[in-house]
């Protein structure tokens, strides 16, 4: 009888002092997944649109430098879009039917931006159970500037990147942004813009 107490009070102390260790251990870090592909400095060409707007809008051709520090933080040093307006159905209706001019309205030519790029999100997914896809998701916010026909207007952008990799210095990526104008006049106004991209590093 004895000897079973002994027994039974040894594997108490042995229960209880796991637990403490689990609780009183400093935590191990363990790596969830391992980057196949990371960053380096890249060039992107791309091309977009911009769906919303009262009066005007716009197909969107363009490029960016991307310098990047490591895989979560980059500078996207130089973001130009050229743009070639597609007139929306308001704007016809005021020239057509009420006086209106295509002067009076502020027409869109290009960006230019610079901006800050977070990288926190590393994902690897199985695409149709048959192919792996590493991507990584990005937010960014900047400012620049924009040339319209009538003005200059000074802007602050914010948006999305999710990039899709094809090899160590290749991805396809998605943007999506908003744009706003600092401007007096009237027809600047702010746009969301969808944008579609192949990126090399180097």
């Amino acid at each position: 009888m004895n000897k079973f107490l002994l027994l039974i009070f040894l594997l108490s102390l042995g229960v209880c002092s796991a637990a403490n260790a689990d609780i009183y251990d400093l935590p191990k870090s363990e790596s969830v997944m391992n980057k196949k592909y990371g960053l380096s400095d890249e060039l992107t060409f791309q091309m977009g649109y911009f769906p919303v707007g009262a009066f005007n809008k716009y197909a969107g051709i363009g490029g960016t430098y991307t310098k990047v520090f490591n895989d979560v933080h980059s500078w996207e040093i130089l973001n130009g879009i050229y743009t070639m307006e597609l007139a929306a159905g308001l704007k016809k209706d005021l020239i057509d039917f009420y006086g209106g001019k295509d002067s009076d309205f502020a027409i869109l030519k290009y960006l230019v931006t610079t901006n800050y790029v977070y990288s926190p999100f590393y994902s690897k997914s199985i695409l149709f159970n048959s192919s792996v896809v590493y991507s990584q998701l990005s937010f960014i916010v900047g400012g620049g500037l924009a040339s319209y026909t009538t003005t200059t207007a000074p802007a602050v952008d914010v948006g999305l990147i999710q990039r899709f990799f094809l090899g160590k210095s290749s991805s396809i990526k998605f943007d999506f942004r908003y744009y706003a104008f600092f401007s007096k006049e009237e027809t600047v106004r702010a746009h969301i813009v969808l944008m579609a991209g192949y990126a090399f590093g180097f």
